[in-house]
């Protein structure tokens, strides 16, 4: 009966329903900004069952591959990367989405350093019906090594394909996100299986579980999603490694209020391996007066 009544209602494509406070989701994470503010738990999980888990779970994590945003956008921000002694370094970023296709998008995420030249640039390529396609780039030095100091004597920009496998966990501008993750590749993974039905942050949620036979080595085996249940986003995900072991956590962050709306500030990724934790915080400035009135 619950699944049918979810089935029923009628809702955009995850996650578009709200496209201001929304879209800025999409090109981080592809997860979803609730209406307000809310505690980091709700009351106790209400955990219920699921009918046919593993159908339920290809249909939704087919759905979430599939959403293709409405129109472009472009935000910007800073990556927060924090170590394990508490050594801090900002990364400003900019992230651009592209819808090319009623089938295909594109979303691009650009990290500068203070003089504002790229030095590093990652596109994924999202198609229904195929896996994701990544193209990296990053500023080299004579010698053909990756380089923090770009437009120095001898750099280019070179850039790099990448399908699947162990390059795809590598980490994006030295932060806790790898390329897996902000491609959210394991809803591409053969095993999807939804779990149950629970609480988090006061919003109702589907639990995905999804479990690769063949993970990368160092890499996830296993990912647990919890999926709103009217909006079809992720507010919560947690990477495990073949031993069943919590390797790291991704969770929305605050929320402000910005012309009337709320709009989510900022977004964590925290690496129980080494530590660290990188949080992805946007800038959000007031629309100029008379813009959206």
């Amino acid at each position: 009966m619950m699944r049918s009544k979810v089935r029923s209602r009628s809702r955009q494509p995850f996650p578009f329903t709200r496209p201001f406070a929304v879209a800025r989701c999409q090109i981080a994470l592809a997860v979803i900004a609730v209406c307000a503010p809310a505690a980091e738990f709700g009351p106790a999980p209400n955990r219920t069952p699921v009918p046919e888990p593993e159908k339920f779970g290809a249909e939704l994590a087919a759905r979430l591959r599939s959403a293709v945003p409405p129109e472009p956008a472009e935000f910007k921000g800073n990556l927060i990367l924090v170590t394990r002694d508490d050594k801090v370094t900002t990364v400003p970023i900019i992230s651009i989405l592209h819808p090319a296709a009623s089938n295909n998008w594109m979303v691009s995420y650009r990290a500068l350093i203070p003089d504002r030249h790229i030095s590093e640039e990652l596109v994924i390529d999202h198609t229904s019906g195929r896996s994701n396609a990544y193209r990296i780039c990053f500023e080299t030095n004579q010698a053909g090594f990756p380089t923090n100091r770009p437009s120095s004597p001898g750099s280019k920009l070179t850039c790099v394909q990448f399908f699947f496998g162990n390059e795809l966990t590598r980490p994006f501008a030295g932060s806790d996100f790898w390329l897996c993750d902000l491609g959210l590749e394991f809803l591409h993974w053969p095993e999807q299986r939804v779990l149950r039905h629970e609480m988090r942050r006061s919003r109702p949620c589907w639990v995905l579980q999804s479990v690769t036979p063949t993970p990368a080595p160092g890499g996830y085996a296993r990912v647990l999603s919890w999926v709103d249940v009217d909006h079809e986003g992720i507010l919560r995900a947690e990477a495990y490694d073949s031993a069943g072991k919590l390797m790291k956590e991704f969770k929305l962050g605050s929320f402000r209020k910005v012309d009337g709306r709320y709009e989510l500030e900022n977004m964590k990724m925290r690496n129980l391996r080494t530590g660290s934790e990188s949080e992805l915080k946007f800038d959000l400035k007031p629309s100029p007066k008379g813009v959206g009135e």
